[in-house]
């Protein structure tokens, strides 16, 4: 009678007269398969290759200056004519309310000398007129028609404040106008009148 004789070989049991296998029996150990791969024989994991270092994108190409805008052509007709009415108007209106307050306190200062330029102004922005052959506006504010003060004091900050918006006028129309040389001359001088002038003395004596 035949005796057995078994031996392990990867899952597989053999024998001399019968062999029970599975696929694969009979494999040496250097004949088996890797079930890694060849590059992880170690059983140690490759490294990633380094990542692809960015392009960086191409700069903006710089744009042209933008080119200055031309100077407007020089007011004239009704907008020229608007502008030295409203200018005007303010004078005739600020003289009256310096005059007001000479009737209220006497000739107080700065009032009366005030008074005085603003009526030397006005005559000034009447010439513009008649240089044109327009009409020079009448000055059509009254002592009733103007605000009056409760004392000299109160009346100095309220003078200091109208001075600061007579300059702020003429600045506004030097800044936003073309205006013509002889009419911007004015306006220039009459504006610096108002700030080195009339304001600080009015400042002085404010409260």
């Amino acid at each position: 009678m035949a005796s057995w004789s078994t031996r392990p070989v990867r899952g597989c049991l053999c024998g001399a007269a019968l062999v029970l296998c599975t696929a694969g029996c009979g494999l040496s150990d250097q004949e088996a398969p890797n079930p890694v791969g060849p590059s992880s024989s170690s059983g140690i994991a490759q490294p990633s290759p380094p990542p692809a270092t960015p392009v960086p994108a191409p700069a903006p190409a710089p744009q042209p200056p933008t080119p200055p805008s031309p100077d407007p052509e020089p007011v004239t007709g009704l907008v020229l004519r608007r502008l030295l009415t409203t200018a005007i108007e303010e004078e005739y209106r600020t003289g009256t309310i310096y005059a007001a307050v000479v009737v209220d306190y006497g000739t107080v200062s700065p009032f009366l000398e005030s008074a005085a330029r603003q009526s030397g102004h006005a005559a000034t922005l009447g010439a513009l007129f008649e240089t044109r052959g327009w009409p020079v506006p009448a000055n059509d504010w009254t002592l009733e028609g103007v605000v009056h003060f409760r004392n000299v004091p109160e009346a100095c900050a309220g003078a200091a404040v109208a001075e600061l918006r007579i300059a702020s006028m003429y600045g506004g129309y030097l800044d936003d106008y073309n205006l013509p040389r002889d009419v911007r001359v004015t306006f220039g001088e009459l504006r610096e009148a108002s700030l080195t002038k009339d304001l600080p003395p009015f400042l002085a004596c404010a409260p």
